[in-house]
């Protein structure tokens, strides 16, 4: 789970690996490993909340890791993965904050963050703007007009797309 900070989790998968590494488990097992992980505060889970619907998914959850030492403790100096860890960052600012904090869907795309405090506000996370639009597409989908930012890891001189603020994450990390 440190590995995979920010990333769905599904049980059954999980077993299935486990198996394939001869290792007999059970998803009952597994549901109950994850649930003492968040219970001692290790890991935070955040449901899905689909935006048109309006109702929680009972389908996977995304866990983030309550520190980021700790994660790399876990996983040690492993190269890549910069998003997940600038997601779990971002998450965990979020609830130094006071927001209460869902993952969203929409239609079947993905938005990062639902924040709700006295306000609402949407945000996308991205380590480098990308050449395509889809963080900021996601975002065009949500038919409310509540804040919507999206949050890089990289600095860039873009500022907005589609009137939808560029931050950088340390300017981000230093307002409120």
């Amino acid at each position: 789970m440190a590995d995979n900070v920010g990333q769905l989790i599904n049980s059954s998968k999980i077993v299935n690996t486990l198996k394939a590494e001869r290792i007999d488990s059970s998803v009952h097992t597994v549901n109950r490993y994850i649930e003492l992980l968040t219970n001692v505060f290790l890991f935070f889970r955040t449901k899905q909340y689909d935006l048109r619907g309006k109702e929680y998914l009972k389908t996977n959850s995304k866990y983030f890791m309550v520190d980021n030492g700790l994660r790399r403790y876990a996983v040690g100096q492993r190269t890549g993965n910069f998003g997940n860890r600038l997601e779990n960052i971002v998450f965990i600012e979020l609830l130094r904050r006071g927001y209460s904090v869902d993952v969203g869907r929409i239609q079947s795309k993905e938005i990062d963050f639902i924040c709700r405090r006295d306000e609402v506000l949407y945000i996308q996370v991205t380590y480098q703007i990308p050449e395509n639009s889809h963080e900021s597409d996601n975002l065009l989908l949500i038919p409310d007009n509540f804040k919507k930012i999206i949050i890089t890891g990289r600095y860039s001189d873009t500022k907005e797309i589609s009137g939808i603020p560029i931050m950088y994450i340390v300017d981000w990390l230093l307002q409120d």
